[in-house]
């Protein structure tokens, strides 16, 4: 059945993430801000999946915009590392997700500057970029220096 536009959001709801939620306040697995944007959305479907397998980023939540007549977004954008701020500033984005159902999420609507650094891995059309920063040129290391890969051994003490 395919329903109306509007964001979708899976949300991690594995022993980590759930447990990260909790320790920092969370009353639910889902988050109550996330939870009142989604359902404060046009066509908005909030989804508590299972383990998604990134553990050491957690918690974790999926972001998508259905278009219209679709059942699966085109885009989908995965964040993690999402501390109490960041979880407020998803809830935030699918709000204005919501408000703007024809929009895909790599349009218009791109994630949010301060949402950037969680950005796991998105699927479907690319993320709009932010500005290129120059990269600073590193210097060849000095010729008598010795190999950063390797640890230098220490003599071993006389016996």
């Amino acid at each position: 059945m395919n329903g109306p536009a509007g964001p979708l959001v899976a949300v991690c709801t594995g022993h980590r993430c759930a447990a990260l939620r909790r320790l920092e306040g969370e009353d639910d697995a889902l988050g109550t801000s996330l939870r009142e944007a989604v359902r404060g959305s046009r066509g908005g479907v909030l989804v508590a999946s299972p383990c998604v397998g990134a553990c050491a980023r957690g918690p974790v939540v999926a972001v998508g915009q259905r278009g219209e007549g679709q059942q699966h977004p085109s885009t989908v954008v995965w964040l993690g590392d999402l501390d109490a701020a960041r979880r407020e500033e998803v809830a935030t984005w699918v709000a204005r997700l919501g408000e703007e159902p024809g929009a895909e999420v790599s349009d218009a609507l791109a994630v949010p500057t301060a949402l950037l650094p969680a950005v796991l891995a998105v699927r479907g059309a690319p993320l709009a970029a932010s500005p290129p920063q120059a990269a600073s040129p590193q210097p060849p290391p000095h010729p008598s220096a010795p190999p950063t890969h390797r640890r230098r051994r220490l003599p071993r003490p006389p016996s």
